[in-house]
């Protein structure tokens, strides 16, 4: 009601079936002008206050030993529902801290507002919420394209990836896929965040993809000693030609591409041979 188009309403309605299909709704309701959803309970806390006290409890230097394993499983339960919903055909369109719950230690993403089959004939619309959308969404929906047209996964992925921003610097991306990461965290963490983040076209396939990268970390003994060449933000889908991208290394903070990245990596190249190429395209490592 107050605002909903009829388009806008029939979206919902089967957006929300196909989420009651999944048992994330237990029942919505569509009158001729309004509609309704019900949600199971969730008792627990968004996950902006769960991340400020995780770093309250760790200092100003970064997450600790127990909060960064409770960040990744965060990150890992984060990963598995949306994998839920893409697999299932459905597009969340507004994750987010505030739409994240703590619930005995487990992450639960709830509102289900915007959700969108992503298969829909409708035209993208600019909703979602600013620093945890990615940009290019809006500049999609003003050209008039339609949802269909469009991979809605890969703006799932780039919302996750801010939201793991936010767990690792208490704070949210205020310069997007160009924000810079301040704290002390495990090098493939940083990658995985600039992974998410990308361009849509370097971004991951799938929440799985990120799913598996997030849980090489979690299950490491130590998350600071996970090789990068053992993730697939860093040596991309599988495939033997590997992108190394200088520029979003040094987005990542440092001056220049450390040594032993590129030696992780496998790359026969110095490193400023590897600054110096925006995008270094290296096959057979």
């Amino acid at each position: 009601r107050f605002g909903s188009t009829v388009p806008q309403i029939v979206r919902e309605s089967r957006a929300l079936e196909a989420a009651r299909g999944l048992g994330l709704v237990l029942e919505h309701v569509t009158h001729e002008d309004s509609f309704y959803y019900v949600m199971p309970f969730v008792p627990g806390r968004d996950l902006d206050l769960e991340t400020k006290d995780l770093h309250e409890r760790s200092g100003g230097a970064g997450l600790g030993k127990a909060e960064l394993t409770l960040a990744l499983g965060y990150a890992r339960d984060l990963c598995q529902q949306l994998t839920r919903f893409h697999e299932g055909g459905l597009w969340h369109k507004d994750i987010k801290p505030s739409n994240l719950l703590v619930s005995e230690g487990r992450l639960r993403v709830v509102d289900f507002g915007l959700v969108t089959p992503l298969e829909s004939a409708l035209t993208l619309t600019t909703h979602g919420t600013e620093f945890f959308r990615d940009p290019e969404l809006v500049r999609l929906a003003l050209a008039g394209k339609r949802v269909q047209d469009v991979d809605g996964v890969k703006f799932d992925l780039y919302s996750a990836g801010a939201v793991l921003y936010s767990m690792m610097e208490n704070s949210f991306p205020a310069h997007g896929s160009l924000s810079s990461i301040s704290k002390e965290v495990p090098e493939g963490l940083r990658w995985i965040v600039r992974r998410s983040m990308a361009d849509v076209e370097k971004r991951y396939g799938s929440a799985r993809e990120m799913l598996s990268d997030v849980l090489a970390l979690l299950d490491a003994p130590d998350p600071y000693a996970v090789p990068l060449a053992a993730l697939q933000a860093v040596v991309g889908g599988g495939g033997r030609a590997k992108l190394v991208d200088a520029e979003r290394a040094l987005v990542l903070g440092a001056a220049r591409v450390d040594a032993a990245v590129v030696h992780q990596l496998g790359v026969g190249l110095g490193v400023d041979d590897v600054v110096l190429q925006r995008h270094h395209l290296v096959d057979d490592l």
